[in-house]
């Protein structure tokens, strides 16, 4: 149409016309046409059950074994973990890892082995972490010597995790304590060299000033303290 007026042409309905499908709508690289936005990419989290440990507390015997309302106690924790908001589900196996196994073979989880469980948490924490799908945005860790965590619990430390945009370290806490489970986003993971994994002798210690200084700490309250959730 500018072209015309330009040349001392007539301009028509034609043309005008012709503006809905062209003419000074017509998209250009320096103009480009509006977008619809894209949609929020898709929060998920993984869940890492750690169930390597030898389970002594309870005197002698191995506690994850023990049973609850009828039910193993590291098959409560894996069944209340895949009831709850997790996209999957990764169980790190180690000491007695035939009696966990034909515990939880029937569940929808993956079953890993840390052949090295006897070195401590952080390495069964390492197998599990390094077995999660490249998609998920953060690991909840949950101890599988917690009975009392149930599956509603679980899922509000997802919903912080989510609310904060999955950059995160989100933890329970009951009255400002921390406690456990734990949801750390996949930046921190992913960050191999500095070998923070390497240096984790509790989970309670997830969270350290090491941590914090790359990391924001979101709370998720409990009502019911550590000594309410752990054997």
């Amino acid at each position: 149409v500018l072209n015309r007026l330009l040349a001392n042409l007539p301009v028509g309905d034609r043309e005008i016309a012709g503006l809905g499908v062209g003419g000074l709508l017509m998209e250009i690289e320096s103009r480009p046409q509006p977008r619809d936005p894209k949609p929020a990419a898709k929060i998920d989290v993984g869940a890492v059950v750690l169930a390597a440990g030898r389970g002594e507390r309870m005197g002698g015997s191995n506690k994850l074994l023990a049973h609850f309302d009828g039910v193993p106690l590291v098959r409560k924790v894996i069944e209340r973990v895949l009831a709850s908001k997790a996209k999957t589900c990764i169980a790190v196996v180690g000491h007695e890892a035939e009696r966990i196994i034909d515990t939880i073979e029937d569940q929808a989880v993956r079953i890993v082995s840390n052949a090295n469980y006897m070195t401590g948490l952080a390495s069964s924490l390492k197998v599990g972490i390094a077995n999660l799908p490249p998609d998920i945005a953060g690991a909840i860790i949950v101890l599988a010597d917690m009975p009392q965590v149930e599956t509603v619990d679980l899922d509000l430390l997802i919903r912080k995790f989510i609310d904060a945009g999955g950059r995160s370290v989100v933890r329970a806490t009951h009255s400002g304590k921390r406690g456990n489970p734990v949801i750390l986003p996949r930046y921190l993971f992913d960050d191999e060299e500095s070998g923070w994994l390497d240096d984790v002798p509790l989970l309670d210690r997830l969270v350290s000033e090491k941590l914090k200084a790359v990391a924001e700490e979101v709370a998720a309250e409990y009502g019911r303290s550590r000594e309410d959730v752990f054997l």
